[in-house]
């Protein structure tokens, strides 16, 4: 993946493991990247998921209101779909559950953060992550993700 096609977008919201203490240092572990698309109560919910070596999530981006849905859509194409990945089959109604329940015997917390990534300068190669600032309906959506997937609200 281009690293100017994740600036492109703009604000996005991400998730990643509280171990790895920061977004880069959860990306640094990734070493495969997916788009996954799911439907909620907001209509589309639409992320791309960073994995390690062994198939675990690292970290993932969710496009926003606020996000540019023409670079979201140049940074999806060529994308594998998560759709092939083995996953539970489980009512709606289980699924907190679920989330809860598998967080706590991984061991695993996750943190998120409104963010934009820059593609950096020739004087400072590589990605670079401010945080971003979004629309109240951008911030809205962008907790009520974070809620679902059982990472703290933005702050």
């Amino acid at each position: 993946m281009p690293k100017d096609s994740l600036a492109a977008v703009g604000p996005l919201l991400c998730l990643f493991p509280a171990a790895k203490r920061s977004e880069l240092g959860a990306l640094a572990g990734a070493c495969a990247v997916c788009a996954e698309c799911c439907i909620d109560d907001d209509g589309i919910r639409e992320s791309v998921r960073f994995l390690d070596q062994e198939g675990r999530t690292c970290l993932r981006l969710f496009l926003l209101p606020d996000s540019d849905y023409t670079g979201w859509e140049r940074l999806r194409e060529g994308m594998p779909c998560i759709a092939h990945e083995a996953r539970l089959s489980t009512c709606s109604r289980c699924v907190d559950l679920m989330r809860c329940l598998g967080r706590r015997w991984r061991g695993q917390d996750w943190m998120a953060s409104l963010l934009r990534i820059d593609s950096g300068c020739p004087a400072r190669p590589g990605p670079r992550i401010a945080s971003a600032r979004v629309s109240a309906i951008g911030r809205e959506i962008a907790c009520r993700i974070a809620r679902a997937e059982g990472a703290p609200i933005p702050a």
